[in-house]
């Protein structure tokens, strides 16, 4: 079913998190989906748990990571393990929409292995573009993809150095819908529990030590929490290291802290426009689309100096090292003395989201690349 220049395309976009994880990647794909389908373009959205919520979605059975088959949330198998679970038996059950349904294009952000094996036993022709949502590295990247995305130029460069061939690559950055996430948008405060005359601090991600590093945000948190009228809110899925960051948390911070899991996409603007600055403490994010959320509700925000955060966050915040005891610390210091800078920077954020990575502009580069991989 395709029409290339006038647009008639059929579009699958799988993700075996959809429905019942709350990530970046989640967001990006039912963020892509929706938008597709406002551009006229014939889009379904396969998702792996939760309910049908309109004509383009469909929900893939699979074992999810944290059912009770597989031992519940504080199962004693590995997360990694339980998600891989989760992805192949998704992959498995998604074998009949991919030999019987008319897509042109599989866009998708995992490797399943059915559409590998199936593409590489030329049992289909659909072209396979893969967006990528974690490092990988380039000469692992699997040949039989038609396309390959990258959210920032700092990755196509860096395989360009290793003599990598990019001619399938495309620069394709992760968007936010800034008409969604905007500075308009009205503080809960009361809702959650925070006092309303408070400077609060708020970090979004996975609710772990690693990667996400939540056990440095507190800790630096702590060295400014009694000092002044200050309150930490951390919002993130629960994975197995989470009771430990919580018992941390009442440790060091006690009534100042406050976690919140499990959260539905939608209350997620409200949240943002809480908070007066924003953190993410990940040493090496591959890109973190929280980045965007926060500085489209147009709050400055504070991330690791890092070459792909600091493109990100360009005048919209600061890079520091987080690596260093104290950073964190002093530059919240900073936030929390001077109302003056707050705005500034987090209208600088505005802009540049709306600039570089909103959701409308960037959907016509995806329409774009679609024509481009089928014209090949």
């Amino acid at each position: 079913m395709r029409r290339i220049r006038g647009v008639l395309l059929r579009i699958a976009i799988p993700l075996h998190g959809l429905g019942h994880i709350g990530r970046g990647a989640e967001s990006w794909a039912k963020d892509l989906a929706y938008a597709l389908a406002r551009h006229n373009v014939d889009v379904i959205l396969f998702k792996g748990g939760g309910v049908e919520e309109s004509k383009i979605e469909r929900v893939v059975p699979c074992i999810k990571r944290n059912s009770i088959i597989l031992g519940g949330r504080e199962s004693r198998i590995s997360w990694d393990r339980r998600t891989n679970i989760e992805k192949n038996s998704f992959a498995l059950f998604l074998v009949p929409h991919i030999l019987v349904d008319d897509f042109d294009i599989w866009h998708i952000s995992s490797l399943y292995f059915s559409l590998k094996y199936l593409k590489l036993t030329r049992l289909i022709n659909q072209k396979l573009i893969y967006t990528c949502h974690g490092y990988v590295d380039p000469r692992g990247i699997p040949q039989w993809l038609d396309a390959i995305t990258q959210p920032a130029p700092f990755y196509v460069k860096k395989a360009q150095e290793m003599n990598i061939d990019t001619k399938k690559w495309f620069l394709l950055p992760n968007f936010v819908d800034s008409n969604l996430f905007n500075p308009q948008n009205k503080p809960i405060r009361d809702q959650l529990g925070i006092p309303k005359d408070s400077f609060v601090v708020l970090s979004v991600g996975a609710i772990t030590k690693r990667v996400k590093r939540m056990d440095y945000v507190i800790r630096e948190f702590s060295k400014i929490s009694k000092q002044a009228n200050t309150f930490l809110l951390i919002v993130g899925e629960e994975e197995d290291e989470t009771p430990w960051i919580r018992n941390l948390g009442k440790k060091l911070a006690g009534s100042r802290i406050k976690f919140l899991s499990n959260i539905p996409h939608e209350k997620m603007p409200n949240i943002y426009a809480s908070c007066d600055v924003f953190v993410l403490a990940s040493l090496e994010e591959f890109f973190g689309i929280v980045f965007l959320e926060a500085m489209s509700s147009g709050k400055p925000v504070i991330g690791a100096a890092h070459p792909v955060t600091k493109w990100i966050i360009g005048e919209g915040g600061e890079n520091i090292d987080m690596r260093i005891e104290g950073n964190l610390a002093a530059t919240l210091k900073k936030y929390l003395s001077d109302i003056s800078l707050r705005e500034k920077k987090g209208k600088l954020a505005r802009t540049r989201t709306e600039k570089l990575f909103s959701l409308e502009e960037n959907v016509k580069r995806v329409v774009e690349i679609y024509k481009r991989v089928l014209e090949i």
